[in-house]
């Protein structure tokens, strides 16, 4: 679920002979992308997008912002906030992720290190806006495991959900992709 969540490509069908998709936050953010044309992340560029989001509608605390990244572009963020400039404030948990939380001019954003998020992007999300939406299919619930075709003494079942992502007003959020 968690690589949908965030890259998910929406496809609402007309029927039911194909399968119903989330929109992923990465394909959900339109406002507020930068195209890195393939150059490294610098401060500038994450300072940049960040105030954007403050610019158009303002980082909100209580909302738990966070810089979504992976492997490659957390090492790039610890050198830049953390060895070079020594911005980082503190460590915590949250929902049972551990947050490196760094002090910007628009106050603390946390960095959460996410396996699904491409090579080369980097998100600044609300993290309190993202949150799971569950398709209730009626007499069944949201999640349910049912019966398939039985052939021959062998008996099969399927676990069967539909869940997509709540992300709240997109402006809210942000990009950079086209990283190196």
């Amino acid at each position: 679920m968690n690589f949908s969540f965030i890259n998910g490509a929406y496809q609402k069908p007309a029927n039911n002979l194909s399968a119903r998709k989330t929109r992923g936050l990465l394909a959900a953010i339109a406002t507020n992308v930068t195209a890195a044309g393939g150059a490294a992340l610098t401060e500038a560029m994450v300072l940049d997008m960040i105030q954007g989001v403050y610019d158009a509608r303002g980082v909100h605390q209580e909302l738990m912002p966070v810089l979504l990244t992976n492997s490659t572009q957390k090492r790039r963020l610890s050198k830049i906030f953390i060895t070079d400039k020594g911005y980082a404030e503190k460590t915590r948990q949250v929902g049972g992720v551990n947050l490196q939380v760094i002090e910007t001019d628009f106050g603390p954003v946390g960095i959460m290190l996410e396996r699904a998020m491409p090579a080369t992007a980097l998100a600044f999300a609300h993290i309190r806006l993202c949150k799971p939406k569950f398709l209730v299919i009626p007499n069944k619930g949201f999640l349910f495991v049912e019966p398939l075709a039985k052939t021959g003494s062998s008996e099969k079942y399927q676990l069967y959900g539909e869940v997509g992502l709540e992300y709240g007003d997109e402006v809210c959020h942000a990009k950079i992709t086209g990283l190196a």
